[in-house]
């Protein structure tokens, strides 16, 4: 929910921004409520785990070991960078450079955990934990790369980049292969095969941002997200119905 709510306010920040679509004339505003609504959302569910984190650590420390439940926590950072990314006109221009840093510094923490148990091997290597959320490992490298090329840090940017596509291109791979030892998804956890396309399209929006245009490996980046998109929509009745 945070990570869709402050997508939705990138989103809007940069219509309402556009000269491409100054024509339409959509208000700041609708960035704003959004931005202020994720915001709102983001501190809630923080607080809310970090009291679960102080009475119940053991339920905590389970999700942390768990092959799906460990990739949801990239998504608060995700989410926090996100709506730094979208962070509306009237209040800022853009944010400081130590709100990277705060999201960063954790988020590269649990890469440097979870890559190491890919390329390690053993119980957790990545053709037995792969699941259509472990791309919220790897979403992150492009969402970290998008706000260092805001705050003109090229090289931190394509850093992040080159480390989300290897690791990308990796899980990609083990994905389509459906391999037999991979964890399978709970039902009513399908909708996160919608994160197929969230890599290569934040990854297609960073390299725009780091070179200053939509050149060709943005534009490939874009259509394998497109791709995707169209593939999952067509194939609709994976998100029909819950498990009993």
């Amino acid at each position: 929910m945070c990570m869709g709510l402050a997508s939705q306010a990138s989103l809007w920040k940069a219509l309402s921004t556009s000269p491409a679509v100054k024509f339409l004339h959509i208000p700041p505003q609708i960035n704003l409520a959004l931005w202020l609504l994720a915001v709102c959302i983001l501190t809630l569910v923080f607080c809310t785990y970090l009291l679960k984190t102080v009475y119940h650590f053991e339920a905590v420390k389970r999700e942390f070991c768990h092959p799906v439940r460990v990739n949801f926590f990239f998504a608060p950072l995700v989410a926090g960078m996100t709506l730094a990314i979208a962070v509306p006109p009237v209040i800022a221009e853009s944010v400081h450079p130590s709100v990277w840093c705060i999201f960063m510094a954790p988020l590269l923490i649990l890469e440097l955990k979870i890559y190491g148990q890919w390329l390690s091997g053993g119980e957790k290597r990545l053709s037995k934990v792969a699941n259509p959320s472990t791309h919220l490992s790897v979403v992150g490298n492009f969402v970290g790369s998008l706000l260092a090329a805001r705050l003109d840090w090229k090289e931190p940017a394509i850093f992040l980049w080159a480390v989300g596509l290897a690791h990308y291109l990796v899980l990609f791979v083990t994905l389509y292969q459906r391999l037999p030892t991979s964890e399978t998804l709970p039902k009513e956890l399908h909708p996160v095969f919608f994160l197929f396309l969230a890599a290569p399209a934040t990854a297609s929006w960073a390299w725009e941002t780091i070179f200053g245009e939509f050149d060709t490996v943005s534009r490939i980046m874009y259509f394998v997200a497109l791709f995707i998109y169209t593939s999952l929509v067509v194939r609709m009745k994976l998100f029909r119905g819950f498990r009993n």
